[in-house]
């Protein structure tokens, strides 16, 4: 387990003493941001009738709609992750593919060259029977 630590920290309005092992960075970033939340909540609905408890429970459901979507969001790119890597392991199957059949091909255009010279040869000999006859 790591050090814990306290802070404390104004969420909107009141000063709660917070305790974890996050660092304290961390920590005042998590209260800033329900902070803000807090305040969106009481701007948006002039809230300043509304109970705290009341303001806390439609903070937190905007706080648990961001989470979700950026779950969604987070699913949405592993989803493309896993494709653009089946693709590319395709992709790399092919390059395989190509690369064995050039070296076949690469390998059938030496025979032929190998095959020509010896034509050639055949030829050049052939030429100079003719010529001996």
């Amino acid at each position: 387990m790591g050090e814990k630590r306290r802070i404390e920290v104004n969420i909107g309005g009141y000063v709660y003493k917070l305790m974890g092992e996050e660092s304290e960075e961390h920590m005042q970033q998590v209260a800033m941001y329900i902070d803000e939340k807090i305040r969106q909540v009481q701007k948006m609905t002039s809230a300043q009738s509304l109970s705290r408890d009341y303001v806390a429970v439609l903070a937190s459901i905007n706080v648990a709609d961001d989470f979700l979507k950026l779950l969604e969001h987070v699913q949405i790119q592993q989803e493309r992750m896993e494709e653009l890597t089946q693709k590319s392991k395709e992709l790399e199957d092919k390059l395989d593919e190509y690369q064995d059949e050039l070296m076949s091909l690469e390998q059938e255009n030496l025979n032929y060259r190998e095959l020509v010279e010896e034509l050639q040869l055949e030829i050049l000999r052939f030429k100079e029977q003719g010529k001996n006859e």
